[in-house]
């Protein structure tokens, strides 16, 4: 049987994302990001807020973009859910599920102006021109 493991969430960085670097040298970043969630209370809707923890960007990008995932800043990621296990100094067995992002979508950015960028995993950020669209050599048909 086949399975389906993906993510998608946008919501606002909670904190400062931390750049980590593994024993063999690749670039972490760990962050997380809020949400807010309307929950039927009687006859009405309210916003409830919860968080996702445990988001971790890899590579070379967690190391470029780390600088832009700050608290407040809005994000879009797709990504797969991933477990950590490790031995504690107790040798007691732990895990930790985490969102390994595939790709991410800086939505806005803490005091800068210029629109969103995306990145994934085969590309450098993209960001879009001024009208928001790449420029076209060719006439749309439309």
């Amino acid at each position: 049987m086949q399975s389906l493991n993906q993510v998608i969430i946008i919501g606002g960085v909670t904190a400062d994302a931390s750049l980590k670097f593994t024993n063999s040298g690749m670039a972490v970043s760990e962050f997380s990001i809020g949400m807010t969630k309307n929950v039927k209370e009687g006859d009405a809707y309210i916003d409830k807020s919860f968080f996702v923890n445990n988001l971790a960007l890899l590579g070379k990008r967690a190391e470029n973009l780390n600088q832009y995932l700050l608290k407040g800043v809005q994000i879009a990621i797709e990504g797969h859910l991933d477990t950590d296990n490790w031995t504690d100094n107790e040798n007691k067995k732990k895990s930790k599920l985490k969102v390994v992002i595939d790709n991410i979508y800086l939505l806005s950015s803490k005091g800068r102006n210029d629109g969103p960028t995306v990145t994934s995993n085969n590309a450098e950020p993209v960001r879009p021109t001024q009208s928001g669209f790449a420029e076209l050599n060719e006439d749309i048909p439309y």
